[in-house]
């Protein structure tokens, strides 16, 4: 969950949004964070499962590497990389379940709802855009 959060920093650092606040705890990283446009939220919203994706394609392409080069690589890497693999298809739905459990109003699965609420005073299409892009990248 730690690059999920750290991709989404990355993501608000190349946009120049102002990162106001960063508060760790022991399962979640809470953002505080300017933001103006729907690209900018929807792009916290993507950015946390891509990183895991991006991390995971780097575990692949050294792992694919290391085979072709040397032919072995630690089978115990490999689980980790398969069970990393796993971690990233259910990165969503592990972000949903911590923020329902939460209750936390301002998590990734409540970001687009909440933009929309504030400036068209219905926050459905949020929740659409949200479950119709994670799905689209599932």
């Amino acid at each position: 969950m730690i690059m999920h959060y750290v991709g989404q920093w990355v993501f608000l650092k190349l946009i120049n949004a102002p990162v106001i606040s960063l508060q760790w705890t022991w399962y979640e990283i809470q953002m505080e964070y300017a933001y103006w446009r729907m690209y900018q939220q929807l792009g916290v919203v993507v950015m946390g499962p891509l990183s895991n994706t991006i991390l995971l394609v780097f575990f692949i392409l050294i792992c694919h590497a290391a085979n072709k080069k040397i032919s072995c690589f630690p089978v115990k890497l490999c689980k980790f990389i398969a069970w990393y693999g796993v971690a990233t298809c259910l990165d969503f739905f592990l972000i949903c379940v911590v923020d329902m459990a939460n209750q936390n109003l301002d998590g990734d699965l409540f970001k687009l709802y909440n933009y929309y609420e504030k400036t068209q005073s219905s926050g459905f299409i949020g929740f659409f855009m949200t479950f119709l892009v994670q799905f689209a990248m599932f």
